[in-house]
């Protein structure tokens, strides 16, 4: 997944024990964007990554930008129906 040391750009709590951690790096020559779900090892002392994440070409973000945008000024999605539709916490 990863070629170069990657820089940390932002890190985020999903939930009370897991981080979102976006970071960006290179990869055969590729400038890569990865967003990637990280929780405590077995010791809980250090963060591991896990397998939930993917990794975009930073050529792509501004699409995916503006696609986020579009859902988080929706009014449909504050208007989605009231039940739990299995989104992250």
């Amino acid at each position: 997944m990863r070629g170069t040391a990657d820089v940390i750009v932002a890190e985020i709590d999903k939930n009370t024990r897991e981080k979102l951690r976006v970071s960006v790096g290179a990869y055969r020559g590729h400038q890569l964007c990865h967003i990637r779900v990280w929780c405590p090892n077995k010791t809980g002392i250090e963060l591991i990554p896990t397998k939930a994440g993917i990794s975009i070409r930073q050529a792509i973000l501004p699409d995916l930008i503006a696609a986020l945008q579009k859902v988080v000024s929706a009014e449909a999605v504050m208007q989605a129906d009231d039940g739990d539709a299995g989104g992250a916490d």
